[in-house]
């Protein structure tokens, strides 16, 4: 398992985000070996079953009639909001099914950060970070702040970069680069730049110059209303890695007849 942990920072701004990594210690969870299971549902490939807090977290395919996936995602329980941890940043890596390699992703991330984090009044509740890495975990160890910041922070091109999205303001530096993950890229519209309480948000990750992870940000608070949400991703013009499925679509949503959550990546197509 790789061990990796990191604080997001966002500024509050019109047109920048300020985001920065802060190390801290990561509470390891086990894989789980025996019998207990998420709910059965037709067409979607189990990867990961994890434990965290209370309840257990899933990793997952869904795929259609010709056996392709239209969904990656994670299932967890409603047990899995009580009794978690309350103090560091988590992180729970999840392996996915072989069926992902026909998208960009590798592998998958729940991120649990119980006290938030800064800016104050917008980030710092508690909150969970979904990764989606395109990467994988040896090449995410390979991110570092000590490494070439100057490689490690080059802008991508234009075209790779979604409309609205921008990158940390100010001079590079060690704390533009999060350990195992790079440097994030917010959206400039997110409804809490706008005086709205942080309910969601999605967040895009580069290091050299590529597009390293999708990333919904999800308070606690939103989950327990038991949301039915979803939304379009906003897409750039060209992907860098191409001849694999990306999602245009996201969402969140709990499961009443299982007592689950959703959060997946959806409607995919090839780039």
């Amino acid at each position: 398992m790789l061990l990796l942990s990191s604080t997001l920072l966002i500024a509050c701004g019109d047109t920048t985000l300020a985001i920065t990594p802060s190390a801290t210690v990561v509470t390891a969870t086990t894989a789980v070996a025996d019998s207990p299971t998420l709910a059965i549902r037709p067409g979607y490939i189990v990867g990961d079953t994890k434990r965290l807090g209370s309840g257990l977290v899933q990793s997952w395919v869904k795929v259609d009639a010709a056996n392709k996936p239209v969904a990656v995602g994670l299932a967890f329980s409603t047990a899995t909001l009580i009794d978690l941890p309350d103090s560091f940043n988590n992180q729970l890596p999840l392996q996915l099914p072989t069926q992902a390699s026909a998208t960009a992703f590798n592998h998958l991330s729940l991120d649990w950060n119980p006290k938030g984090h800064e800016p104050a009044g917008i980030y710092d509740k508690p909150h969970f970070d979904v990764h989606f890495y395109l990467l994988s975990q040896e090449e995410r160890s390979a991110i570092l702040p000590t490494g070439d910041l100057a490689t490690l922070t080059k802008s991508p091109p234009s075209e790779t970069v979604p409309v609205g999205y921008a990158p940390p303001p100010g001079p590079v530096s060690p704390a533009s680069i999060v350990p195992g993950q790079g440097v994030h890229w917010g959206d400039t519209t997110s409804p809490e730049f706008r005086g709205q309480p942080f309910m969601q948000t999605f967040i895009f990750g580069f290091a050299n110059a590529k597009l390293g992870f999708f990333e919904p940000m999800i308070s606690k608070a939103f989950l327990e209303t038991k949301p039915d949400f979803s939304s379009d991703i906003k897409q750039p013009t060209v992907y860098s890695k191409t001849g694999v499925a990306y999602p245009t679509r996201y969402s969140i949503k709990y499961d009443a007849a299982n007592k689950e959550y959703l959060v997946a990546l959806e409607d995919f197509i090839n780039r």
